[in-house]
């Protein structure tokens, strides 16, 4: 077998069947297939996305219900309240929300936890703000599928909640009390339970504006331009308000690192198209002082996410959010804060970077590296890169300064799930949440001993190797697609 080592493109792991690959039509033919894609009519869909191919937005559970409860507290003046993670993905989220409903004239404010003093999702604290600023309607985007306590408490202050979220879901945990739950994993159908926070925002977007711009039209019919118009007066404003939602949906689908697959991949490719000539005036800016020329997923990833991820990890999350719903007068000053912050951002993630090597633990089958003195916004980028390095689950923590507790953030490689284990030693822990390969959780100093030696001993299954057959190129895999159309090289993550 062929050294995994020898497999990986940018540190990320190949897995390709074991037979031997002649020929570059070989090579397309199974990375298509270990995707799953042998029907020709799904593998046209993904070499050629077409918005046709986008999903009812209503074939997700309970949109009828979040869409008719939002109606009701836009006609009713209710005052709403967006709640939105701190993330590249959460932010986009919060973007998408607070934008589609100002053009349905609703009363809307937005809201986005501190990355280094919060935890993801909902508190009460945060409830209890909401109801002193006569808050009646609450939707969440990214986060709080797992905040039933919260949402509970919320309602006993008369406010509803609606939440949109991609997050994997605890029975235990989930809000019974909400309005509606909008949460792809609750997809029938297996790509879109893939998707971003920012792309089931969108979804929630589309099904909103266009029933209340139209409610006599049929789902189908509410897909957005360049699709033909369909019937009725508001066919053109239903998509001049849903088609720049495409470029910051694109954001937060290629930030958090899902699957290009389904409407992920329809997604992105439009709204990549469209970035070149973005009416977005805080995003143009942000592109033509990084110098980017040609906007692909790249140019999204390794430059764009990361300045608006700075804004939380070390500065003012709000700073981010205003480059898109802010006054454009002010865009100057943002990107230039924003740059500063994500110059730091790197310098920071170097220093944490040398000073957890010394803790490795050679042959460890999970990496838990400790400092009371990090930088809690960039545990994650530093996990990341350990993952990338060595190849195993990686938890790195540290004391948050705000109340004393254990923060961490954890990343996996592919074939483990960080947030089984985590549900595994939830005895351990005050909070937890996040997805197989990204998760977080709060806990006491006091267990820090007990959760190191229970991920080192008893929470990873097995060790990962790489299934492979010859060495690949990555010139052929490219010339492989080049007349296809192909973007992005995400998909080349496979299982």
């Amino acid at each position: 077998m062929t050294d995994s080592k020898k497999l990986s493109f940018t540190n990320k792991l190949w897995k390709f069947r074991k037979e031997k690959i002649e020929t570059l039509e070989k090579l397309q033919e199974s990375i298509l297939s270990d995707l799953g894609l042998e029907n020709p009519a799904k593998i046209q869909q993904f070499i050629n996305p077409s918005l046709n191919d986008l999903r009812d937005p209503f074939a997700l559970k309970n949109m009828d219900k979040a869409v008719a409860r939002t109606i009701q507290a836009i006609k009713n003046g209710e005052r709403i309240m967006i709640a939105g993670d701190f993330d590249a993905d959460g932010i986009t989220s919060t973007v998408i929300l607070v934008s589609a409903l100002q053009e349905c004239g609703a009363e809307v404010s937005y809201f986005i936890p501190d990355r280094t003093n919060d935890s993801h999702g909902l508190q009460k604290k945060f409830m209890e703000n909401f109801a002193g600023k006569n808050v009646k309607l609450v939707i969440t985007c990214d986060c709080a599928t797992n905040d039933a306590e919260e949402i509970s408490y919320g309602k006993s202050l008369g406010i509803d909640t609606i939440v949109t979220d991609h997050h994997q879901m605890d029975p235990a945990r989930f809000p019974q009390d909400a309005v509606a739950v909008v949460n792809c994993q609750t997809s029938d159908n297996l790509d879109e339970r893939n998707l971003s926070g920012s792309a089931v925002a969108f979804k929630f977007a589309t099904a909103l504006v266009s029933t209340f711009f139209d409610q006599k039209k049929t789902p189908k019919a509410l897909t957005p331009s360049p699709l033909p118009e369909g019937e009725g007066d508001n066919s053109k404003k239903i998509s001049e308000i849903i088609d720049p939602l495409l470029e910051i949906a694109t954001i937060g689908i290629i930030s958090d690192c899902v699957k290009l697959v389904g409407d992920n991949r329809i997604i992105a490719k439009y709204g990549l198209a469209k970035m070149s000539r973005t009416s977005w005036n805080g995003l143009k800016i942000l592109l033509e002082r990084l110098k980017i020329n040609k906007v692909d997923e790249q140019a999204i990833g390794f430059f764009v996410a990361p300045h608006l991820n700075a804004a939380s990890r070390l500065g003012d999350v709000m700073i981010a959010v205003q480059l898109f719903l802010g006054n454009p007068a002010k865009n100057e000053e943002r990107v230039a804060y924003l740059m500063d912050l994500n110059r730091e951002r790197r310098v920071q993630t170097d220093l944490m970077i040398k000073s957890a090597e010394k803790q490795i633990q050679t042959g460890a089958a999970c990496q838990f590296f400790f400092a009371e003195n990090w930088e809690q916004g960039i545990l994650g980028l530093a996990a990341s890169h350990f993952v990338e390095k060595l190849n195993v689950p990686i938890v790195m923590g540290t004391i948050r300064q705000i109340d004393g507790m254990l923060s961490a953030s954890c990343r996996a490689p592919e074939g483990y799930s960080m947030i089984d284990g985590l549900a595994n030693s939830a005895k351990f822990l005050e909070s937890f949440g996040g997805h197989a390969g990204a998760a977080g959780f709060i806990a006491k100093p006091k267990n820090l001993e007990k959760i190191r030696e229970y991920y080192g001993l008893e929470s990873i299954a097995e060790l990962f190797e790489a299934v492979g057959s010859e060495k690949i190129d990555l010139k052929d895999v490219k010339l492989a697609f080049e007349n296809q159309k192909v973007i992005g090289y995400a998909f080349f993550v496979l299982e």
